[in-house]
């Protein structure tokens, strides 16, 4: 992960919005550091994707919050509060629920197909009705496998939006509407694409803004 931190007074002013946002949201372990990057490690731990101009990141083990480095001289550190309380929530108070959302949804249900089945096999002695419960208990092992990779994507874009919406009940809805649309009329390249991409994880900014719009 390519990435340029030198720290100067807007940077430490970022920080202190940090840490007035982490009161705000009783988050005790604060992260402490601004990192500025070109590209963030996909969930993957493997590959480096370039981070989005309207994007940012809470990483809580190393204490940093992490921010596009294009993006560092285009807007004031005002303009990150929302963005960075809104990452601050989702990573902080939703990751938990989205996950026990995710399990609760598309794991469950696959899982008690499977012990259903298997309930079924054991009870006949495997021989009664040979082919349908044992097919229907490896799809159930299988979907439950593959559920939290295919569904994950889609969940934390939901989440994205409900961290949005609670950011602006902290910060402003007004304020944060500012700030997304200033960026969505840089005319900013990735920003741009991403309206027409429909990103698994990530809503692109007209979502955003529509979203924030929708609560007013």
């Amino acid at each position: 992960m390519s990435n340029a931190f030198v720290p100067d007074s807007r940077d430490q002013r970022i920080i202190e919005i940090i840490r007035d946002l982490c009161l705000k949201l009783h988050i005790q372990k604060r992260p402490e550091k601004l990192l500025w990057v070109e590209r963030i490690i996909t969930m993957d731990n493997k590959n480096a994707a370039p981070i989005g101009s309207e994007q940012c990141y809470v990483n809580p083990s190393l204490g940093k919050v992490i921010l596009p480095i294009h993006m560092r001289d285009k807007l004031e550190p005002e303009d990150w509060r929302p963005l960075i309380a809104s990452a601050l929530i989702l990573k902080y108070k939703l990751k938990k629920k989205v996950w026990k959302l995710l399990v609760r949804r598309t794991v469950f249900p696959p899982l008690a197909a499977a012990i259903v089945s298997g309930f079924i096999l054991w009870v006949t002695g495997y021989s009664s009705y040979p082919n349908w419960p044992a097919l229907a208990l490896v799809i159930s092992l299988g979907a439950a496998g593959l559920a939290p990779w295919l569904f994950h994507g889609r969940f934390y874009k939901q989440a994205r939006l409900v961290a949005d919406r609670s950011a602006a009940r902290i910060v402003g809805i007004q304020a944060f509407l500012d700030v997304l649309v200033k960026l969505d009329q840089m005319g900013l390249n990735d920003v741009e694409e991403e309206k027409h991409r429909n990103m698994m994880s990530w809503p692109a900014i007209d979502k955003r803004i529509h979203n924030l719009q929708q609560t007013q």
